[in-house]
Formats: structure tokens, sequence, C-alpha cells
């Protein structure tokens, strides 16, 4: 089968800033999908990768703290932030000109943006609580991220200089996740309901919030198609996640994947006919291909390494 150049692709727990993927048992049952900044660095990791990648951005631990690193094709490795705390959970903006990412430098979980060299390195946020997991609009003019500021995890919204801040979600346990849609229209994300954590879509202003799924086992991982017409996501029972797809709207479910191992992270090709995902073979991720009815599967030779990096890719932009 065909297998592409090794690239090792790492995941954070963007609650705690460190530790690998996890499923863990709630009350009810349902497995409780920690929340993982893992699935728009994913989604850019392998469109890129395969597209020939020009750069990377990805966390290290080498020297015994996280510190951000950007590979270019043409330069090499290049160190960009070096301090003596975390730095993690770095997306490219849109452009490729900035990269936002989250740092404990200030004593807390706040979000920073720089250029694409490391220079000037500015705080987007600034309070007392934890804000993670930030993900650029596709106009790069606004961020959408993860913060307790509201005593539990919520989404909020801000321009991409840090103004403007303003809260998406009003929940009374978690929300978490948040992938724009292709149009920039609405945002995907997961919350709790009465049967567990699902998958939910909610207007950037705020409005119209409408729940997707609804079962008793655990729904999570949604990708946008580039249309925007569809959606995927992982469904996860007894430890076990298998991948299905619906309409934007949760109408029209089906499964893809279906094997005795944890299949993770689905994201859309370029083409929108066809997916990418992560599937757990001997106590390893890899990356796979498929066509959407679970067919004519391909392996990468890409492996995912939980709970050492984080990373996200840039082509040419």
């Amino acid at each position: 089968m065909k297998r592409f150049s090794t690239l090792a692709l790492t995941v954070i727990v963007s609650a705690c800033g460190g530790g690998s993927a996890s499923l863990t048992d709630s009350p009810n049952n349902s497995a409780v999908l920690q929340d993982v900044e893992v699935s728009s660095a994913v989604s850019s990791a392998v469109e890129t990768a395969i597209l020939a990648t020009q750069r990377i951005v990805f966390v290290s631990e080498g020297d015994g703290d996280a510190e951000l690193f950007v590979r270019d094709s043409s330069s090499g490795v290049r160190q960009i932030t070096d301090n003596d705390h975390f730095d993690g959970q770095p997306v490219w903006s849109p452009n490729g000109r900035q990269i936002v990412f989250v740092s404990d430098r200030d004593g807390d979980m706040e979000l920073f943006v720089m250029n694409a060299d490391g220079s000037k390195q500015q705080k987007l946020t600034d309070n007392l609580h934890s804000d993670t997991g930030p993900v650029w609009s596709p106009n790069g003019r606004q961020i959408v991220f993860v913060s307790d500021r509201d005593e539990d995890m919520e989404l909020f919204l801000m321009n991409a200089d840090g103004s403007d801040v303003h809260q998406l979600t009003h929940n009374s346990i978690w929300d978490g996740k948040p992938v724009w849609s292709p149009q920039g229209e609405r945002i995907l994300y997961n919350g709790f309901s009465e049967s567990g954590l699902e998958l939910f879509s909610v207007n950037v202003d705020g409005s119209d919030v409408r729940q997707l799924t609804e079962n008793d086992s655990a729904d999570a991982w949604g990708s946008w198609s580039p249309d925007g017409q569809q959606i995927l996501f992982v469904n996860v029972r007894d430890n076990r996640g298998e991948i299905f797809v619906m309409n934007s709207d949760g109408s029209n479910v089906r499964q893809i994947t279906s094997n005795d191992n944890v299949d993770a992270w689905p994201i859309w090709t370029v083409e929108g006919d066809s997916l990418i995902y992560a599937g757990l073979e001997d106590a390893t991720y890899w990356l796979f291909v498929a066509n959407l009815d679970g067919s004519s599967i391909t392996a990468l030779d890409i492996q995912l390494a939980p709970g050492q990096d984080s990373m996200d890719l840039t082509g040419s932009r």
C-alpha cells in the first residue's frame, strides 16, 4: 500500500497543557473526551503533508520545557520561542504570516500571537483564568477559544488583536473543541446534554444553538466538509471509536468505519470526496485515507505520538 514520508504528529490535552489523548467514564457511563487540541492541527497536517508541506509549526520538549519550533523545507528547523514555561497549541493564521498559541509564562494559560519567525510576541488575553484551544476564523479576523472565566469551560470569540472578547456559549458543564465552518458563519463544538457528550453548532454571534447528535454514547471530533454541507465525527462507545458522517443539520447519519480498534480525528481531503483519520494499530496511532463509504483504505506512513508535541502546518500561503 502507498505510504508517505514519516512525519511524527503529537497531541496535547488543552485542559492541562500536556498528557495524552484519553477517554474517561462519566457518571452516565458515556465516554468523556478530554479537550484535546488536535482536530484543526491534524486537518492541516494531513492535507498539507499530502500536498508537499512547506512549513510546520510544532512543540518540542527537548530542552525540558515545551517550546515552539518551525520546520521549513528550505531552511530546516528553527526555534521561535525560548523561555522556562509552557508554549503550545500553535495554529497558523489563514495567510500563514502569524501563529496563535497558548503559554503559561504569566502564571496561567493565556493566548499569544506572534509573527511566523517568532518576532513580535504579543499577549491576546490577560486574566486569572485558563484560555486555551485557539482557532482562527477562515478570514483571519477573529479567533474562537475555550476559557473557564465563566467558572466552567465555554466558547469565547475575540478579534484577532485580542479586542472585543465576548462569550458564545452559556452552559453549566463544559463546551470545547470549536471548529469554524468553511464559510465562517457557524462554529461546530462539543458540549454536554442529558445523554452525554454531543456535537452542537452555533452562529458566530452566539445565536441559533443546534444540537446535532443525541445518543447514549459520546460524539466528538467534528470536522466540516469543504463545502460546509456535511460533518465527519467519531462516536465513542466502550472505549472504541468509529467514524460517522452526517449532514450539517445532523440528519442522514452514516457509519464509515467498523472494527475492533479506535478510529479517531477524522478530517476531509481537500476535494471533499474522501477522509483521513487516525487508526490504532499495535498501540500506535497511524493515519489512513478512505472513501466516504469506508472503502479503499490506504495507510499513510504518518504516526501520531500522543503526549509529546502539538503541531500545525501551512503550505504555500
